[in-house]
């Protein structure tokens, strides 16, 4: 089980269901962590477990930004580093599919 840690991002439109996005911790290492919240301000349960999704690209991974597409795909951009430790870090992009239902799949 992943633990998260402050959010880095978020986009609020009015009346609707409000991603957000951030690193989790997880087997020692950060991932991408994207959040959705209801209106009323809880967890959007129907994305990922619990309403977080959390993302390991493969190495020490921090989500900086989102961006949601017309189509409502949500696009996530931060750092990697691979291997974890090493001073080299390396663009991160993931893209996450949103059903019609509102149900978030994760990595598309």
């Amino acid at each position: 089980m992943a633990s998260c840690s402050k959010p880095t991002a978020s986009w609020s439109p009015p009346g609707q269901r409000s991603p957000s996005t951030g690193s989790a911790t997880s087997g020692g290492t950060l991932d991408f962590a994207l959040a959705r919240y209801r209106p009323d301000g809880r967890l959007d349960r129907r994305c990922g477990t619990h309403g977080i999704t959390v993302t390991d690209l493969g190495g020490s991974d921090v989500a900086n930004a989102l961006a949601v597409q017309r189509d409502g795909k949500v696009v996530l951009t931060g750092a990697t580093v691979v291997p974890p430790g090493s001073p080299d870090a390396e663009v991160a992009v993931a893209r996450y599919h949103v059903l019609a239902a509102g149900e978030i799949l994760g990595l598309r």
